[in-house]
C-alpha cells in the first residue's frame, strides 16, 4: 500500500514576482498610451475638420467677393456700351444669277441678271449654278457713345466684312447678299420638308468696346427656307417659288424666314491678351451665351 505524498509548494521568487508585476505594469501603460494616442487622433481630426470648414468658408467668401467684383465690372462696361438694335427691315422678293451680269441701262455698272418666273433649273445639270437673294438690315445706335460696327455677311461672294461708324442717335441700312448653288438651295428645301432645321447665320453684326477692359457684342441674323421649289409635274426640275403671275420677275414672298437672335456679349479683363473677365477663355467656335436681348 502506497501513501500519496503531496507535491511541495514552491513560492515564487522575488525576481519572478517583480517580473510579473513589471509585465502587468507595461501592459497597463501600453493600454493607456493607446487610449491617449486615440484621444489625440480624435482631437487632431476635429481640429483638421474645423480648419477645413474654416478654409471652405473663406474660399466661399473669396469667391463671392470675386463674383461681386466681376458683376460690378460688367455693370460698368454695360453702362458704357452703346445700345445697338438690329432689325430685318426688308427681304428681297427677287432672286439673281450673280455669275450672269447684264447692262440694265440704268446702273453705272453691269448688274446680276434677275431670275424670271419662267426660268427653270434642271438637276443634276444646273446643280452648280449660283442663285442669290438679299435682305436689308437696319442697325440703330441709341447711345450713349458712337459705335464702330463690323457687318460680316456669311454668304457674300464679293464682300466679307464692312466697317460702319454709327453716331449716337443715328442708324444705318445694310444690304446683305446670300448666295448658294442650286444644289445647296434644293437641300435646304428638302431639309425643311423633312422637318429638319435649316436656319443658317446669314450675317453677324459685331461691336468691340474700345478699351483693354471691355466686351464684344454679337448680333446674329438667321434665315431659313429656300427660294426654290420643285416642279410638281416634272422630276428634277426646280424654279423660283412664285406668287401669282406665270411670267416676268418671280416673287418669292414667304419662302424665306429671317430673324435676329438676342444679342450676346463676351467680357474681357484684357482685350490685348484676350483674357476673359472672371473665368477661363471661352471656346470661340461655340455659340456665345446669351446675356440680353
Amino acid at each position: 500500500m502506497f501513501l500519496a505524498v503531496p507535491a511541495p509548494t514552491i513560492e515564487p521568487t522575488f525576481v519572478e514576482t517583480l517580473t510579473a508585476w513589471s509585465t502587468l505594469a507595461a501592459a497597463v501603460a501600453t493600454t493607456a498610451s493607446v487610449v491617449f494616442i486615440a484621444w489625440q487622433i480624435g482631437l487632431t481630426r476635429k481640429s483638421v475638420q474645423a480648419t477645413e470648414k474654416t478654409l471652405e468658408v473663406a474660399r466661399e467668401e473669396f469667391e463671392n467677393g470675386r463674383l461681386l467684383e466681376v458683376e460690378a465690372q460688367r455693370a460698368r462696361i454695360d453702362a458704357e456700351m452703346p445700345r445697338l438694335f438690329v432689325g430685318v427691315t426688308y427681304e428681297s422678293t427677287q432672286a439673281w444669277l450673280p455669275d450672269s451680269m447684264i447692262d440694265d441701262g440704268l446702273s453705272r455698272e453691269p448688274q446680276a441678271e434677275e431670275i424670271t418666273a419662267e426660268k427653270e433649273f434642271s438637276l443634276p445639270r444646273d446643280a452648280g449654278v449660283r442663285v442669290q437673294v438679299g435682305l436689308g438690315l437696319t442697325v440703330t445706335n441709341d447711345g450713349p457713345r458712337r459705335a464702330m460696327v463690323y457687318v460680316d455677311p456669311s454668304f457674300d461672294p464679293v464682300e466679307s466684312r464692312r466697317t460702319v461708324i454709327i453716331e449716337a442717335g443715328k442708324g444705318t441700312f445694310e444690304w446683305i447678299r446670300r448666295t448658294h448653288t442650286v444644289g445647296e438651295w434644293v437641300k435646304y428645301y428638302e431639309d425643311r420638308e423633312r422637318g429638319e432645321t435649316t436656319d443658317v447665320a446669314v450675317s453677324w453684326v459685331n461691336y468691340v468696346f474700345p478699351g483693354d477692359v471691355g466686351a464684344i457684342e454679337h448680333h446674329k441674323v438667321l434665315q431659313g427656307g429656300s427660294p426654290l421649289e420643285p416642279d410638281p409635274e416634272r422630276m428634277g426640275v426646280w424654279r423660283l417659288a412664285k406668287v401669282g403671275q406665270p411670267f416676268g420677275p418671280a416673287k418669292i414672298l414667304g419662302t424665306l424666314g429671317t430673324g435676329v437672335m438676342p444679342f450676346t456679349r463676351e467680357y474681357y479683363a484684357s482685350m490685348t491678351h484676350m483674357r476673359p473677365l472672371g473665368g477661363s477663355l471661352p471656346d470661340l467656335s461655340a455659340e456665345p451665351k446669351t446675356e440680353g436681348g
